[in-house]
């Protein structure tokens, strides 16, 4: 028997200052929301962390930018992006994390 959990969710990263938006983030969170629809990546920043603030986030893609990605195969231009209604305040949610 493997301990694997059957109930995955998502899935963490670890990155200094929030420096965490990356295109490997993001074909990560798209695989992701292909399968699970409330999947997540959780970002923790161990450098403030380390200073005294446990700096934990919670993002995922929004409907938008999922079905751009989708529809798109990764390779989307920024007119395509434009035209979908994406842009910087709505590429991602931010969950709360309580």
């Amino acid at each position: 028997m493997m301990n694997i959990d059957y109930e995955s969710v998502g899935f963490y990263q670890a990155h200094l200052f929030g420096a965490c938006f990356s295109h490997e983030l993001l074909g990560s969170l798209v695989d992701y929301q292909s399968d699970i629809s409330d999947a997540v990546v959780i970002v923790y920043d161990p450098v403030k962390t380390r200073q005294g603030c446990l700096t934990l986030r919670a993002y995922r893609l929004s409907k938008k930018a999922l079905d751009l990605a989708i529809s798109c195969d990764d390779s989307w231009s920024p007119e395509q992006t434009k035209l979908a209604g994406v842009n910087f305040a709505n590429f991602f949610e931010e969950l709360p994390i309580v």
